[in-house]
């Protein structure tokens, strides 16, 4: 499960070079600015998500659910899997492994390119060409499909796509890496401007009985 986390927390922004996205699509960018718009005038944000990921073949290799706990405008977010947990308070990571009871700890550096949860909706505005794809049928309705490739030309993920409902959210993200292993995060539900503790971004080591700490700063 550590790839999956990897893909969904910390994705490096890189592509190969497409002539069609040699410029940035006004179509697209009329959609991806409402969301942004709708993002930054949240005070919180709270999403149950699936993420899976499938192989070069198609091949299902791992399915998890999760909740996404964020402060649009910040770095602050918590992206909990159940065996596994990552927090931020815009400073300091926290990476939490239940399972061998062992926390690592790193600083954030707010110029990577990096990509994090608190990120996502708001990815396009730098370092992106963009081109509206078109809309797709799901059960909720149809989602606007914009497809984004980062400027730089030398990291494993090459293309992502976005699928984005009529009320201006996020339904579905994929990432492709050069591999041909493909992420797929849906969002199932969200909650909105609902109260949330800075305590949530946050590790507190005496919560957790004996657990390594290993600090990577």
């Amino acid at each position: 499960m550590k790839r999956i986390i990897t893909a969904l927390t910390f994705i490096a922004i890189s592509c190969l070079s497409i002539n069609v996205f040699a410029q940035k699509d006004p179509a697209a960018n009329a959609i991806l600015t409402k969301v942004s718009q709708k993002y930054r005038s949240l005070k919180s944000i709270k999403a149950n998500f699936s993420l899976t990921l499938n192989a070069a073949n198609g091949k299902v290799m791992d399915v998890k659910n999760g909740v996404l706990y964020a402060i649009p405008g910040t770095n602050k977010f918590k992206v909990d899997l159940g065996d596994q947990q990552i927090m931020s308070d815009g400073k300091t990571q926290w990476t939490y492994i239940k399972s061998s009871n062992e926390v690592q700890v790193s600083n954030v550096d707010p110029s990577s390119d990096a990509i994090n949860p608190s990120k996502l909706f708001t990815i396009y505005e730098k370092g992106f060409k963009y081109i509206y794809a078109g809309d797709t049928k799901s059960k909720s309705g149809n989602l606007s499909t914009i497809e984004l490739t980062p400027e730089k030309n030398d990291a494993k993920i090459f293309k992502i796509k976005l699928y984005i409902k009529k009320s201006n959210d996020i339904a579905k993200a994929e990432m492709f890496e050069k591999s041909g292993v493909r992420y797929t995060y849906n969002v199932s539900s969200s909650e909105l401007n609902k109260p949330i503790s800075n305590d949530m971004f946050t590790f507190d080591a005496k919560k957790y009985k004996g657990v390594e700490v290993v600090d990577l700063r």
